[in-house]
């Protein structure tokens, strides 16, 4: 079950093209939100919970703590601005870096479109991954907060996961 679409991706992390349904951008990115959404959740909420929290979204009626949960997974900080899903930051992130170049029968090429310049996709994207990272934070301060809920405990060893690295454009 999927927490986040495509109207996550607006803002500094906008995807033009996101309306094709078909195929081409808005199919391509619907991969990458089924591939990288749960990787994402389970890296931040471990095993177990991420389990847990699958299993609760799926219960009727679900209860307020997943809700809760999918909330803040969704927005860290609880901003109304778009733009600010930690999940769709970690999808945009993997997107981008995947889409700078192409896989063809003479190897990898940078895409070249008409009427356009490419350019290196690490200034943006380091920005988003680091501001990712700042929301991962937040959702594991407040996951502590609510250990008598959750049963989480945030920890030191969570901070070898990638999802709280802070990222150069050497993605070092």
């Amino acid at each position: 079950m999927l927490i986040i679409d495509r109207s996550f991706f607006v803002g500094e992390i906008a995807i033009p093209g996101i309306e094709n349904t078909l195929d081409g951008v808005g199919a391509e990115l619907d991969s990458f939100i089924e591939k990288y959404e749960p990787e994402f959740l389970f890296k931040i909420l471990g095993e177990d919970l991420f389990h847990e929290f699958l299993i609760g979204l799926t219960d009727e009626p679900v209860e307020q703590k997943w809700i809760d949960l999918s909330d803040k997974l969704k927005n860290a900080f609880g901003s109304d601005l778009p733009g600010h899903c930690p999940i769709a930051k970690y999808v945009f992130w993997h997107y981008i870096r995947e889409r700078s170049t192409r896989s063809t029968a003479i190897g990898n090429v940078i895409p070249n479109a008409e009427n356009a310049t490419p350019t290196t996709w690490w200034p943006k994207t380091v920005r988003v991954w680091n501001d990712m990272r700042e929301d991962n934070y937040e959702i594991g301060r407040w996951l502590t907060t609510r250990q008598d809920i959750y049963g989480y405990v945030w920890h030191s060893s969570f901070c070898n996961h990638d999802i709280y690295t802070y990222k150069n454009r050497f993605d070092l």
